[in-house]
């Protein structure tokens, strides 16, 4: 089944404080002092009294211990949904499950409102029965049929619109979503008789139920075994992190002949959560992955790739080495707009327009990396912009410029680009002179280094007016006021290092916008201060599923953004280190209002601070791997700073929690706020403050809870 939710992230924090505002003074003119030294102040209330950091005394070096299990805060579950999915979804899109014992499945139908549907069983032969007259979303179900009897439960997901717009899919289908409960139903009938749905676990603000697997015991009597899950997130399995309530239950029910439904207590089977897919074989060869790299996923002549030690005419993978397509051929060749004459060229003969269009069709050859040659008569009467198109179906995957003038020659090299399988050269003038048309060569190369540069064929300035500048990787870059800017790089699914290379430029934006989307669809979106880089930037790893990556640059305030090249490197699996830390002065750091540098103190020797009642900095983390990760922050303690310092959390634009912590309180090092749940690859952390005093903004790290060798 294709999954119609597309998961963006939820948070458990847990521990929040709130202390009196009653320090500081705004108005004060002087800049706070040095951090405070002393100990470690902030241990946690009980659970009874409500979720609070409070001042108190410590061991000296000692951290707060604020743990999952003990206080947990109002969780706020967030996710995107693809609109368009029921429109397009084929019938196999829409089966949840098959019923055991039988041939029916139980199906979803599309009921109008964004990712809601009705539950449905339908078998050969029968008409389809809709078991609910409330759409909802349904995700996972299990049934089980027994004499002409069946069983069907699903996991229901109670959702509404989100409170805030957050950041979308660019064709504008996704849409998100904020849940409000899962359940767990479940309906028992023959044929088109059947009971009314009945809630076998209840919706719970403190945990999702995610079915797994329904029995017949017999005489009217079921069990549904279910996952208890406290992230509300259907695609989070992690082990690590979760309270002791989490694992995998079992619930008994049973359906007398009068259709009276008696639900018994649920009962924990495991710690583990059971519907936890088994780990991949690490000796065997992911599904569908090959990979000239790996051993384990070498290419082999036969499989639909060609290896690297076959020839293109001695391997039927392989396909011909180049193709030749010359305006006489018929029919690669095709002039769709324009008046065309003839002129001297290669095989006899060329063709010219003054304003026209031509296309050259390349079929058969092999999916891979190419290089574009052209043959054409030059002389000071020719186009000084020749376009050249590489079109796959209706999407351009690659697009050359030539000034077609100068000293004749026989062949000109324009570029390398990759294609998946057939595809045209759309030919056309972008400037003034006769467009000529003669022969195009298209050659089987090997993949170049796995670097879009901007003067590559795979980079496009897509908005805005754009200039060249010295500096920067091979030397040069590119600089727009507003302008918008692509690097497509060709993958194969999987998890890919992504990397973005920022040249020195002290005029450079302090607010670009750089997405990541997989095949067109959005992944991934963050904001980067361009004056706080130079050289590559690390964007961290990322599961992809498409054959191609985007990454685009956008200008969004009024200095120049820069882009200069871009970096994709294959790994095996997600960056799972353990921890990582955003600073101060990184790229990924970013303030808002008035800010200034702090006399001393904070990791790494400094740190910001404000008493800008609108001031906000913001730290982004990119790249995260699916887990639950401890929210470690820092600051210089003064006891002018703020007691009521406001980090909220957010993850695709909406925010999914917050926790508020007293600045005033001697941190040594890091302090452990909460524990967030990452289904997104990238999380930003906000910092507020609320009433009087100083606000200091200095490092956040992310730890992961199964890390059990980091510093925290």
């Amino acid at each position: 089944m294709r999954i119609a939710l597309h998961v963006l992230a939820a948070l458990s924090l847990s521990a929040t404080a709130c202390e009196d505002s009653s320090k500081g003074d705004p108005s004060e003119p002087q800049p706070p002092g040095p951090a405070g030294q002393g100990d470690v102040m902030g241990q946690p209330s009980p659970p009874d009294t409500g979720p609070q950091i409070m001042p108190g005394p410590m061991d000296a070096g000692a951290l707060p211990d604020i743990s999952v299990g003990e206080i947990v805060a109002e969780r706020i579950m967030t996710w995107v949904c693809d609109s368009g999915f029921g429109a397009e979804a084929l019938d196999e899109d829409l089966e949840l499950a098959e019923v055991a014992g039988g041939d029916a499945v139980i199906r979803i139908d599309p009921a109008g409102e964004p990712c809601t549907f009705h539950l449905s069983v339908s078998a050969p032969g029968e008409e389809t029965t809709r078991l609910t007259e409330t759409p909802s979303g349904y995700l996972l179900a299990a049934g089980v049929e027994r004499d002409g009897v069946r069983a069907v439960c699903a996991s229901r997901i109670e959702h509404r619109a989100a409170a805030e717009e957050g950041q979308e899919d660019p064709d504008g289908r996704m849409v998100r979503r904020e849940t409000t409960g899962v359940s767990v139903i479940c309906a028992v009938g023959a044929g088109e008789t059947w009971t009314a749905p009945f809630e076998v676990v209840a919706s719970s603000g403190e945990f999702a139920p995610w079915v797994v697997a329904l029995t017949d015991d017999g005489d009217g009597g079921y069990t549904l075994t279910y996952d208890r899950d406290f992230s509300f997130q259907f695609l989070n399995l992690t082990p690590g992190g979760r309270p002791e309530s989490d694992g995998s239950y079992t619930v008994g029910f049973s359906v007398d002949a009068e259709g009276a439904v008696t639900v018994a207590e649920p009962e924990k089977l495991a710690d583990e959560l059971v519907g936890a897919p088994e780990p991949e074989d690490p000796e065997q060869c992911p599904a569908g992955v090959i990979d000239p790299d790996d051993p384990r996923c070498a290419p082999r002549c036969g499989d639909g790739t060609c290896d690297p030690d076959e020839a293109c005419d001695t391997c039927e993978d392989c396909g011909p080495c180049a193709l030749m397509v010359d305006d006489a051929d018929e029919p690669g060749y095709a002039e769709v707009e324009g008046e065309w004459a003839n002129a001297e060229g290669h095989d006899d003969f060329s063709r010219w327009t003054e304003a026209g269009r031509a296309t050259f069709t390349f079929d058969a050859m092999l999916p891979g990396w190419k290089s574009l040659s052209v043959h054409h008569p030059r002389d000071a009467n020719s186009a000084t912009a020749a376009v050249y198109r590489i079109i796959e179906g209706e999407q351009e995957v690659a697009r050359f410029v030539e000034d077609q003038r100068g000293e004749p020659s026989e062949w000109v090299l324009l570029g390398r680009f990759p294609s998946r399988g057939d595809f045209l050269v759309e030919l056309s003038s972008a400037g003034a002179g006769r467009l000529r048309a003669d022969a195009i060569r298209v050659e089987q190369i090997e993949a170049p280094p796995p670097v879009v540069d901007d003067g590559d064929g795979l980079y496009a300035e897509t908005e805005g007016r754009w200039s060249g500048g010295a500096g920067g990787h091979d030397g040069d870059h590119r600089s727009s006021v507003g302008g918008v800017a692509t690097f497509t790089l060709p993958i194969q699914p999987g998890v890919h290092q992504l990397a973005v290379y920022v040249p020195d430029a002290p005029q450079a934006s302090t607010r670009a916008d750089l997405t990541i989307a997989s095949d067109g669809r959005f992944v991934a979106g963050m904001t980067v201060d361009q004056r706080s880089a130079s050289g590559w930037l690390e964007l961290g790893r990322y599961r992809l599923d498409g054959q191609r990556v985007t990454l685009t640059w956008t200008g969004t305030d009024d200095l120049p953004v820069l882009a200069d090249a871009a970096r994709v490197g294959r790994h095996a699996d997600l960056n799972r280190a353990g921890e990582v830390a955003v600073d101060d002065g990184d790229p990924l750091f970013l303030v808002d209002g008035q800010w200034a540098p702090a006399a001393g103190g904070g990791v790494g020797g400094d740190a910001r601070w404000s008493r800008d009642p609108v001031g906000r900095a913001r730290w982004q983390f990119s790249g995260l791997a699916p887990d639950f990760y401890d929210v470690l922050v820092a600051w210089p303690a003064d006891p002018a700073n703020t007691t009521v310092a406001t980090y909220s959390f957010s993850a695709g634009g909406g925010e999914i929690g917050q926790v508020v912590a007293d600045q005033t309180a001697p941190n040594p090092g890091w302090l452990r706020i909460g524990t967030v749940w990452a289904a997104s690859p990238v999380i930003e952390v906000s910092l507020t403050r609320e009433g009087r005093g100083t606000v200091y903004a200095d490092a956040i790290k992310l730890v992961s809870t199964s890390c059990e060798d980091c510093t925290r």
